[in-house]
């Protein structure tokens, strides 16, 4: 006999925000609404799904190692827009340092922010186009008390459907090229090496994740840690 499982959403409609005690899956579920609505209005950017992130971008690194070229199969790229940010009006842009882009994301509304890693930050450098993630309105993201402000999954709707707009109208002052930033020496922190120096907790060989790759003087970071500041 097949099991049935019964998914509660809950929707509270004077707030605009829907949550369930079994996860709500709003990230990545949200940015694939506005993609999708995006459609139904009639409007054709070139659009790319990939899958494994939050295990080191599996789908991306199969992406740009596949087609390394975006010039051979999507010509006259002016930009990446990635749709997988929590929050409200986030923008960041991970290693891409291009203020012209940032300047004409930001005009639509969106605050610069930080994060680490993401799908565009490996897709970006190697396709040499400017990237950003942006808020789609999730909150508490891969938790049983993650929720979804709806007034602001349609906000961003709206600001990219006017991204859209003013690019097919010529109104984007440039395409828009990757710049890397300049690399950031950290002030070393004196800790023990077994010690996560952003939360103090005792590293083992089973919750440490190493972060090398973008520090110089900051080698090891616990799991927790990591999937609180690293990821998205």
């Amino acid at each position: 006999m097949s099991v049935k499982y019964i998914i509660f959403i809950f929707y509270d409609r004077d707030y605009e925000v829907m949550w369930s005690p079994m996860g709500l899956g709003a990230d990545d579920r949200a940015g694939v609404w506005i993609i999708l609505e995006l459609l139904k209005r009639g409007y054709r950017p070139s659009i790319v799904f990939t899958l494994g992130e939050e295990v080191g971008g599996i789908g991306a690194n199969k992406l740009v190692t596949d087609y390394p070229d975006i010039s051979k199969i999507l010509p006259n790229t002016k930009f990446l827009v990635e749709l997988d940010r929590q929050g409200e009006d986030d923008a960041v842009y991970y290693h891409c340092d291009n203020p012209q882009f940032e300047q004409w994301i930001q005009s639509y509304g969106f605050v610069k922010d930080w994060g680490t890693f993401t799908d565009i930050s490996i897709i970006a450098p190697v396709w040499k186009t400017a990237a950003v993630n942006l808020s789609v309105g999730y909150y508490n993201e891969h938790s049983q008390i993650e929720h979804l402000m709806l007034k602001s999954t349609r906000l961003t709707l709206l600001k990219v459907e006017k991204m859209l707009e003013d690019t097919a109208k010529g109104m984007l002052p440039a395409n828009y090229t990757y710049i890397p930033e300049k690399p950031k020496k950290i002030i070393k922190k004196h800790f023990p090496s077994d010690i996560c120096p952003l939360c103090h907790v005792k590293l083992s060989e089973t919750n440490r994740v190493s972060v090398s790759d973008w520090f110089v003087d900051m080698k090891y970071i616990c799991e927790d840690c990591y999937k609180e500041y690293f990821i998205n």
